[in-house]
């Protein structure tokens, strides 16, 4: 598993939006393709987020397709970007798990490890929220 920082500082100094910017940076990581989804956390509880794999009990977690995280369109009432989710939480992180182990629910958004014993090997990357 590795860490990526995301300044959002930086990205507001930048001509493009932040939802932009942040998939420019998954792009230049090599983390923005449907070989992964994103989960953003609260990165106050990262030790035990950390040993478990997870941010829930269970074996089910909720995510983004890499298609899912930036909207293109204009519509002002657009509220799921990844930037929009990290008003939620004061110290967000953004977890990225390999699909591979995981599998839809048929809940959307909701997918769940094809292996429980394999959580923390499905996290690919953290990205760290400044």
């Amino acid at each position: 598993m590795r860490y990526v920082e995301l300044n959002l500082n930086e990205a507001e100094r930048h001509p493009v939006s932040i939802d932009v910017f942040i998939q420019e940076l998954l792009k230049k990581e090599r983390l923005f393709s449907s070989d992964f989804l994103f989960t953003v956390v609260d990165g106050d509880g990262i030790g035990q987020f950390l040993k478990r794999g997870t941010y829930r009990k269970g074996n089910k977690i909720f995510s983004f397709r890499h298609t899912e995280l930036c909207y293109s369109s204009n519509d002002p009432t657009e509220t799921n970007t990844l930037n929009d989710w990290f008003q939620e939480y004061d110290n967000p992180i953004v977890a990225v798990y390999r699909a591979s182990y995981l599998e839809e629910t048929g809940i959307p958004y909701e997918f769940k490890f094809k292996d429980p014993a394999k959580k923390i090997d499905a996290l690919e990357a953290i990205i760290m929220v400044v």
